[in-house]
């Protein structure tokens, strides 16, 4: 037996005349009260909501349904339950359950008006209703949709997992903490002007419209102890179509990359749907997300390479004060203390060292790879090029004054050459030594900042951005 999701209290399974004299009682409270008719703590699985039904037990609007379940999940069924022209306009579902649903042309949108007219028989009351519909806890894993409306509805903690939504609209909805893994947006599907928040659509698939990223201010694996927290509700049963449960929670490597993967394929619906500027954020925020990942596996090794190497400078400038040991010296010390050390860490990698260094330096190249890819603003952000051009003739100016190359005395002279080797290797610079090959890497990584600038702007033309 399958345990809904949501479900915190014992449901009631109700057959055809209890459920309508369920309902009828209801109504005749919400009258004698003037408040709201109230639905809660039953098993509706077995009540017949197709089309065929009549219209006297599909109309909810402006109801308060509490842990109900309409539909349940069964994997050892391939029928799913035929929830047809059912109305929760207006209605407030707290711990609900649609699982394996098939609901064509049901209706969540909000009332257009504060007031609801609620008929009971030949007589009508109105009953004061909150204009907004509101889904709480409410699970439609594995169910299609067709021809449905969600405008306006406000949703939290809701699954959509494995879902097939067809033709309908979702315009201005906002939903909170939603899984939307696997889920199938198919058709005329719209969100205009909809806000995602802290959801998920790990592996989504969008046909033709797609939700905005603007409209996505957050996903789930952003925050690693919310998303934690979510999916081990105790009240949340993530099956998958099989009827399989994962037991263990992902790690927090797992997490991490599942919203690289959540970015980098958002990125690329984006740009097959000529959405260049969505395309670019999403890459942007995979990148930033890529090198947050790559810093906290590589950080550690990294600390220790340069304490090392700070460590080493120390001693050898000891060293080299009290003239116990020159240059070479300790240049030959160094050789062997890394010939030695090599041999300690290619241990059963001898036959393919350089394939080993790739793999124990990958992190550490992300890490470079991530820094320069904000350097270059992400492939379409020019500002970030332009501060690293002025960061590049301000740091070359500062070498030229220290080193007083061809008298250069005072920082407005420093400025000017730093700013003309940039465009122009200069011929009174020095060319040789070290000094020299830093005036001409000074000079190449000027050019390349100058091409890539141009590449930018090449590119904004072309998609006008």
């Amino acid at each position: 037996m399958y345990k809904p999701s949501f479900i915190t209290e014992k449901t009631k399974k109700v057959s055809e005349s209890e459920f309508l004299t369920e309902r009828i009682n209801s109504l005749h409270l919400s009258f004698s009260e003037k408040t709201q008719p109230v639905l809660e703590n039953l098993d509706l699985s077995e009540i017949d909501f197709s089309e065929k039904s009549g219209e006297i037990r599909k109309n909810f609007d402006g109801w308060i349904i509490k842990n109900v379940i309409f539909s349940k999940f069964n994997p050892k069924s391939k029928e799913k339950k035929s929830l047809f022209g059912l109305s929760f306009r207006g209605a407030k579902m707290e711990r609900v359950v649609f699982a394996q649903a098939s609901l064509d042309r049901c209706n969540f949108d909000c009332l257009e008006n504060e007031q609801i007219k609620i008929r009971l028989f030949n007589c009508s009351n109105i009953i004061i209703a909150d204009k907004e519909s509101t889904l709480n806890k409410v699970d439609f894993f594995f169910s299609e949709f067709s021809y449905c409306r969600f405008r306006g509805c406000k949703m939290k903690m809701v699954d959509f997992r494995y879902a097939k939504v067809s033709d309908c609209s979702m315009n201005e909805i906002n939903v909170t903490y939603g899984d939307f893994y696997d889920c199938n947006f198919k058709g005329c599907t719209a969100f205009v002007e909809s806000n995602f928040i802290k959801c998920s659509f790990t592996n989504a698939v969008f046909e033709h419209q797609v939700i905005r990223f603007k409209n996505i201010h957050s996903i789930l694996q952003d925050n690693i102890n919310e998303y934690r927290k979510i999916i081990d509700d105790s009240n949340w049963e993530h099956y998958n179509p099989c009827g399989t449960k994962k037991e263990s929670s992902p790690d927090d490597e797992e997490i991490r990359e599942e919203a690289i993967e959540m970015y980098r394929h958002l990125s690329g619906i984006y740009a097959g749907k000529g959405l260049n500027n969505d395309s670019n954020a999403a890459y942007r925020k995979m990148k930033k997300k890529e090198l947050r990942k790559s810093w906290e596996n590589a950080k550690e090794s990294v600390f220790g390479l340069l304490f090392f190497l700070i460590l080493l400078g120390f001693l050898f400038c000891k060293l080299n004060e009290y003239g116990y040991m020159n240059c070479k010296v300790v240049f030959s010390c160094i050789g062997i203390f890394a010939l030695y050390k090599l041999y300690d860490s290619f241990k059963g990698y001898i036959k393919k060292p350089l394939q080993y260094i790739w793999q124990k330096t990958e992190d550490f190249r992300r890490v470079v790879s991530g820094c320069i890819t904000y350097l270059m603003g992400y492939g379409y952000k020019w500002v970030n090029v332009i501060i690293a051009y002025v960061v590049l003739i301000i740091i070359g100016a500062l070498f030229f004054y220290y080193y007083k190359f061809d008298d250069i005395n005072s920082w407005q002279k420093a400025l000017n050459y730093s700013y003309n080797n940039i465009i122009a290797l200069q011929n009174n610079l020095p060319n040789d030594g070290w000094k020299g090959v830093l005036v001409g890497f000074h000079h190449l990584s000027g050019v390349l900042l100058i091409g890539y600038l141009g590449f930018i702007f090449a590119n904004k033309m072309r998609n006008n951005l």
